[in-house]
């Protein structure tokens, strides 16, 4: 009955001279490597997004942008809802008679106004109604410049023009400074179309020319700050429809004799 007994205990102790051979042979390894200045096997890094330069992350920004979008669109719908609630309020005052009509233009100026410079603080907060503010205001400064100057006639032509001018300046500022396109493309836009549309077809073109060669000028620096040329392409295509009518009004103005001086007279 001995012999079988001692059979588990002799293979025990051979595992266990195999156990402690394995790990000096083990031992003589790691020696081994570190004397030859290898660096230890490790497992690799997940690598972080930090990590990843920015053009190769688009499509993650693009799907969080997107998503960040339509999660806004209720508030902005409900933004524009209201902000033209209040436009149509003091259209319906200026209108009634309650105001003249040069007081009524000069509230409803005041109050785009007011949206455009609400609009440079939301984007200060970062706020996603930002650019419903910027483009609300652009839009309501534009139509209420065109039909002061041609409904109300209590707006003169000069002051009309530098009304626009100093929009699209201003919207650019805005996104110079803050990095967004959309203030500086209604900008332009508003600027391009509403001095278009002013006295047209009958416009003075000296003082429109000035017009669109700012929006010219606003629009190629659109497209240097966020690489897109439809928007200078856009302004370009309206000055030279407007520059085609400039044409055919002159050569009509030649064959009936009438001067520059008597157009500027009635302007």
């Amino acid at each position: 009955m001995s012999i079988p007994d001692e059979i588990p205990d002799k293979r025990e102790k051979e595992l266990e001279d195999r156990i402690q051979m394995l790990e000096k042979h083990l031992e003589r390894l790691t020696a081994h490597i570190g004397d030859d200045g290898a660096a230890p096997v490790s497992k690799p890094a997940l690598p972080k997004a930090k990590d990843y330069p920015d053009e190769e992350m688009p499509e993650l920004s693009e799907e969080v942008l997107s998503w960040a979008s339509r999660n806004a669109v209720l508030p902005r719908l409900a933004t524009v809802c209201f902000l033209m609630v209040i436009a149509l309020v003091l259209r319906t005052i200026t209108d009634s008679g309650l105001v003249n009509k040069l007081l009524g233009s000069g509230l409803g100026m005041g109050y785009a106004t007011a949206l455009m410079i609400f609009s440079w603080y939301n984007y200060s907060k970062e706020s996603p109604l930002a650019p419903v503010f910027a483009a609300c205001g652009v839009v309501l400064m534009s139509t209420i410049v065109v039909e002061t100057h041609m409904h109300f006639q209590a707006l003169l032509l000069v002051p009309a023009y530098l009304t626009l001018m100093a929009t699209g300046f201003s919207m650019a500022l805005m996104s110079r400074r803050f990095n967004a396109f959309v203030p500086i493309s209604v900008g332009v836009l508003g600027m391009c179309f509403a001095g278009a549309a002013i006295d047209y077809p009958r416009p003075f073109f000296p003082y429109l020319s000035l017009v669109l060669l700012t929006a010219n000028v606003l629009g190629y620096v659109a497209a240097q700050l966020k690489r897109c040329s439809w928007l200078r392409w856009s302004v370009l295509a309206v000055t030279m429809i407007m520059l085609q009518l400039w044409g055919i009004r002159l050569g009509i103005l030649r064959v009936h004799g009438i001067s520059d001086a008597h157009l500027a007279e009635q302007h």
